[in-house]
């Protein structure tokens, strides 16, 4: 921190670097005319409206020198309240002020480093340091770093080409699990003290890391060195552990400053003259015992695979309902398909309908069309037959053999013992019943194959079983019958 601008001339207040970067208002003279207008933990963002958010002491330091009674104006963060800009005034520096002569051997001014839940960031406060430490936490006071390493290459500091003397600007990082806090920046610095309490929220089973890194540190690697903490030795309730710690050497290659990338993991720092680079710190540890943040791990753990897994079967779920979706669209797919299938079907079936039901009249009329010709053929056919046997019934009237037979009219003699059949010709002898149906027979077979009509014997077998069938066979065939009695 600085407390004098130079020239004589004071703001009456005390400079530090923020942890996240840029100068906050560490300290105030109560005796200064400035004490009104500036407070404790402001952070300086502006001077002049030139931005120095985040611009280390050297840079900003001769923005605020200027001569006794002038005046700068500058712009500040301040906690609780937002953006402030307030006016200051250049002022004579008593000589009994100490923060325009500080000791350099008085410690720094304490401040408090803590994890801030509404930002959702690390805050920082100077306060009186305090041994109580709240219940779930741990206190790791950072009191000084000593012995680091020289190096004069680029990279290890941007700084050290522009004033020579600036080799390290080094600050302190404490982690714990997923929680991390780190220190404000000592600058120019190789053995620096702190006086700076970053306090950890313990709330899982995981070693505490100490680590010292370089601020400044570009194109190399910015870790120094760190001091680790086994959780099973740190978490005692009300344990108290003071002490000077070795850097050793952590990380990849890359990650360290340029003197250290090939130095072997676990090495010990060493600094001027290989005296090993050290830290001392004070850790109050007030969370839970060991065996609870053991069993909450375990609890944890599996909660977490409890998780995983119901994260697993909400994949699954939401994949199950995806492929009921796919399904229910594809069956209303298929549903208005078949829909549209039937439909057309439906149409297609009333276009037939329609052209059958004006077919109609023409395919009656061509059934009664073909109806009258198949009526017309066989009427056809019926006479041609007719024709036929007419023909051929004319051929056998015509015949010598019927006009003879039909000359020759029979005569039944009643009185004999055997009926005779007698021609009125007398040159034709009778004939005795038997010979007269025989011949009757086979005559009238002749004039039935002559006209198509089949064989006549079987019929007139049945219909002939007497004498007087006999008789209207012969009359039949063609006879002239004349009973005698």
């Amino acid at each position: 921190g600085v407390g004098a601008t130079g020239g004589g001339a004071t703001l009456g207040i005390l400079l530090g670097a923020d942890p996240q970067g840029g100068l906050r208002v560490e300290a105030l003279d109560s005796s200064s005319p400035n004490s009104a207008s500036v407070f404790v933990g402001d952070l300086i963002l502006e001077v002049e409206e030139k931005n120095v958010a985040g611009k280390p002491l050297f840079y900003v330091k001769p923005l605020l020198q200027g001569p006794p009674g002038s005046l700068v104006k500058l712009r500040v963060l301040r906690d609780g309240v937002g953006y402030v800009t307030i006016t200051l005034v250049r002022h004579a520096s008593p000589k009994n002020n100490l923060l325009s002569a500080p000791d350099p051997t008085a410690p720094p001014v304490h401040r408090l480093v803590r994890w801030d839940d509404r930002s959702n960031m690390q805050v920082s406060e100077v306060c009186p340091l305090s041994k109580n430490t709240p219940r779930g936490y741990l206190d790791i006071l950072i009191m000084d770093v000593q012995n680091l390493p020289v190096a004069y290459e680029m990279g290890w500091a941007v700084s050290s080409t522009l004033l020579g003397s600036i080799l390290c600007n080094p600050y302190v990082v404490a982690k714990q699990g997923k929680m991390s806090l780190r220190s404000s920046v000592q600058s120019n610095k190789l053995s620096a003290g702190y006086n700076q309490t970053l306090r950890l929220p313990i709330a899982e089973l995981a070693d505490l890391v100490i680590q010292v890194r370089n601020e400044d540190a570009v194109e190399y690697g910015d870790l120094i060195g760190e001091i680790i903490f086994p959780i099973q030795q740190l978490a005692r309730v009300g344990e108290l552990q003071t002490g000077r710690f070795r850097l050793s050497i952590a990380g990849e290659p890359k990650s360290r400053i340029p003197p250290l990338q090939t130095m072997q993991l676990g090495e010990v720092v060493t600094g001027l003259k290989g005296r090993p680079s050290s830290v001392a710190v004070e850790l109050h540890y007030n969370g839970q015992p060991y065996d609870e943040l053991l069993a909450n791990s375990m609890v944890e753990e599996e909660y977490v695979k409890v998780m995983a897994e119901r994260d697993t079967l909400e994949v699954e779920k939401a994949k199950l309902l995806q492929d009921r979706i796919v399904a229910a669209n594809l069956a209303k797919q298929r549903r208005a398909e078949r829909d549209s299938f039937i439909g057309a079907l439906s149409a297609q079936t009333s276009d037939i309908l329609r052209l059958e039901a004006a077919a109609r009249p023409q395919v009656s009329a061509d059934i009664r069309a073909r109806q009258e010709l198949e009526r017309r053929a066989l009427a056809d056919e019926i006479d041609s037959k007719t024709l036929q046997r007419d023909a051929a019934l004319r051929t056998y009237l015509s015949s010598k053999e019927h006009k003879h037979h039909s000359k020759a009219p029979v005569v039944l003699e009643s009185d004999s013992p055997t009926v005779m059949a007698r021609s009125m010709d007398p040159s034709v002898p009778p004939v005795t019943f038997s010979e007269a149906y025989a011949k009757a027979l086979e005559r009238r077979a002749r004039v039935d194959d002559a006209v198509g009509f089949g064989n006549a014997q079987e019929l007139y077998c049945e219909l002939l079983p007497d004498a007087e069938a006999a008789i209207r066979a012969l009359s039949a065939a063609g006879y002239e019958v004349v009973i005698i009695s």
